[in-house]
């Protein structure tokens, strides 16, 4: 059950070996943490949630048309976490991570080598083979990526998947804002706000206006960390539509969550 393979990730935190298998390792928490703002079990819960929410969409588990038969991709992987729970899904040849960072690819190679961890561009580069992958997840990329980064990774998402395959991703959304504009309010009280919300809060202007702007289907983004290529990115399913609509892409929304993860989630189908 899903329950049980998550108990058995959470084991595979202090014991190399579970039931006789020698599982991937961990990095330092200290490099999870700079990397996702948590380690360990917190870690590893968000990233079982994640594969949950495939099962429930039947994009990964016995009830998803390609198990233990497909390939998958990880754009964004990190050092590897949330493919980790993929791996009893596919054949672990057909796992791919790619990661631009080469450090977190080389740390994701040295802890899991049973996959592989493709160190790539930050934009596409046309390293991965198209109509060859069935599933494509990526959690926590779309949340900051500008819209022509996310035009050009849905257009190579639209290249790399199989007809019929489909992908998951996440983006932040309207909670975020929202929580945003409370923040924004404490802060003007002189009360203490956790640090990424200070962050994000510099860099986004006026809130309201991003609301507004998010409910009216416009792509929401603004620059958190002075870097033209990574900020904050709020994708409503209209802002979505209208990129697929505009870039022509062979593309459908199967689903748009906003409710079950800590980020928004959204289904793309290959047509």
């Amino acid at each position: 059950t899903f329950e049980q393979w998550h108990e058995v990730w959470l084991e595979a935190l202090s014991a190399r070996s579970v039931m006789g298998l020698e599982f991937p390792s961990f990095p330092p928490t200290q490099l999870q943490n700079r990397v996702h703002g948590h380690d360990s079990a917190a870690s590893l819960d968000e990233a079982a949630a994640l594969y949950r929410f495939a099962c429930q969409h039947h994009l990964a588990g016995p009830s998803s048309p390609w198990f233990q038969s497909g390939a998958m991709l990880d754009f964004g992987s990190g050092w590897g976490r949330v493919l980790r729970y993929f791996m009893r899904d596919f054949p672990l040849k057909n796992i791919i991570g790619y990661e631009p960072s080469g450090l977190l690819a080389a740390v994701a190679r040295g802890h899991n080598p049973y996959v592989s961890f493709l160190n790539g561009s930050y934009l596409p580069d046309g390293m991965l083979a198209a109509n060859w992958f069935d599933f494509a997840i990526s959690w926590s990329v779309y949340s900051h990526l500008p819209q022509n980064y996310v035009t050009a990774w849905l257009t190579e998402t639209a290249r790399v998947l199989k007809p019929g395959g489909a992908a998951l991703y996440t983006t932040w959304g309207l909670r975020f804002l929202e929580r945003l504009k409370i923040d924004a309010y404490r802060l003007n009280l002189g009360e203490d706000v956790h640090w990424y919300s200070q962050v994000c809060l510099q860099g986004a202007g006026d809130i309201d206006q991003r609301i507004n702007d998010y409910k009216a289907g416009e792509f929401v983004w603004f620059d958190s960390l002075q870097n033209q290529q990574y900020g904050e990115a709020f994708i409503s399913r209209g802002a979505l539509e209208n990129i697929i609509k505009t870039a022509e892409l062979p593309l459908v929304i199967e689903t748009f969550d906003d409710v079950t993860l800590q980020q928004d989630a959204f289904v793309l189908r290959k047509v």
